[in-house]
């Protein structure tokens, strides 16, 4: 599913301006796509055939509703859907070009290192980028490789259903190992109110959050410590050092394994040639 494609003459048109009896095509993998929708159903469109190798025909109806909640938060247009940045081969969910951020929308498993990609080449033309894990995905009891990797990057969640109905939050947790400890409700963030994060890196707690760039939003951890409308038992909670140590620990733990791991194919491999050695002799 997604939002815009191209006419037979190349031009970039908004599912919501498309007409069924004309032919469209995808700007990424330049397949044949459709459109469909209606009066209870954005319309949007889709591929006839699924294109693996292809972003956009992965694209689900909640992914688009996440793109839709975050753009009807700006003035009319503050905020792009689904540029295209062709100098990086890449397509943004949604830009806020006056702040130059790039809020990426994800459903679907990703790896840390196809994060840390995106990051870098929009970084390379001057945006910041925002991730919004959905629900259906993530924010669960175990931590995924993705959510490791975005702990101190800037991030936030969203559970918005396929009627459009939900919000964009920042929950209390902290990690314990590769699993994820809840304290409380989490807070709705407010995309299209930022505020620069000057005065907030240096809070208690929040120190992990010094790479969150220019910008905090309001409703997030990082308003609420500003304004000090945190109770002080989440103050506490977010005090608490352990965070560190037990990331310690834990890198330890995987040194070790590895340490382990080696020891024992050193131990199969010197097997395997006196076993060989003794079957020839």
């Amino acid at each position: 599913m997604q939002l815009f494609a191209k006419d037979e003459k190349g031009t970039d048109i908004p599912a919501s301006k498309a007409q069924r009896e004309h032919s469209y095509f995808c700007p990424e993998c330049t397949g044949p796509v459709r459109i469909r929708g209606g009066r209870h159903r954005r319309k949007h469109y889709y591929h006839l055939s699924h294109d693996r190798l292809c972003s956009r025909a992965g694209k689900t109806l909640l992914h688009i509703q996440t793109q839709l909640n975050i753009e009807t938060g700006f003035p009319p247009g503050d905020i792009t859907l689904e540029k295209r940045f062709p100098e990086i081969n890449r397509i943004a969910d949604v830009v806020l070009e006056s702040k130059k951020i790039i809020f990426e929308v994800q459903c679907s498993p990703i790896t840390a290192k196809e994060i840390a990609e995106r990051n870098r080449d929009y970084g390379k033309i001057g945006y910041k980028v925002i991730w919004i894990l959905h629900d259906s995905r993530y924010n669960k009891e175990r931590l995924t490789e993705a959510e490791h990797f975005l702990f101190t990057l800037p991030h936030y969640f969203t559970n918005i259903n396929s009627e459009g109905e939900g919000m964009i939050y920042d929950p209390v947790s902290r990690r314990n190992f590769d699993r994820r400890e809840r304290y409380g409700s989490p807070f709705p963030v407010n995309l299209a109110c930022s505020f620069p994060a000057s005065g907030v890196k240096t809070f208690p707690g929040l120190h992990y959050r010094e790479q969150i760039g220019n910008f905090y939003f309001e409703g997030d951890l990082c308003d609420l410590a500003y304004k000090n409308l945190l109770s002080e038992e989440l103050i506490e909670i977010l005090r608490d050092s352990s965070e560190e140590k037990r990331g310690l620990a834990y890198r330890v733990i995987l040194f070790c394994k590895r340490i382990q791991h080696g020891i024992q194919n050193i131990y199969s491999a010197v097997l395997t040639m006196f076993l060989e050695s003794a079957c020839k002799g």
